[in-house]
């Protein structure tokens, strides 16, 4: 079996300390640490953004099916439809 000739090199190690060199770069690279990079986050950090997220957002009802819920109030009792559109 030949062996390509970018792989036939004098010493294996300096291949092998290439390739393990590039493989810390890309993760580097990959999870930000290096203040940019691929955006890549561990199952933990999405979670707790996923929290965090659901903690700001505001809890507010759907203004549609307020609407639609808004025939079924007693419009007798309130002419002036204060009770809906408070």
């Amino acid at each position: 079996m030949q062996v390509p000739t970018i792989l036939r090199g004098k010493r294996p190690f300096d291949l092998i300390t290439g390739g393990v060199a590039g493989a810390i770069l890309i993760i580097a690279v990959g999870f930000n640490w290096t203040g940019y990079g691929f955006g890549w986050m561990l199952r933990g950090t999405a979670e707790q953004l996923v929290i965090e997220a659901a903690v700001a957002a505001p809890i507010r009802p759907d203004p549609m099916q307020m609407m639609m819920n808004a025939k079924d109030l007693p419009t007798e009792r309130y002419k002036d439809f204060s009770l809906v559109f408070d």
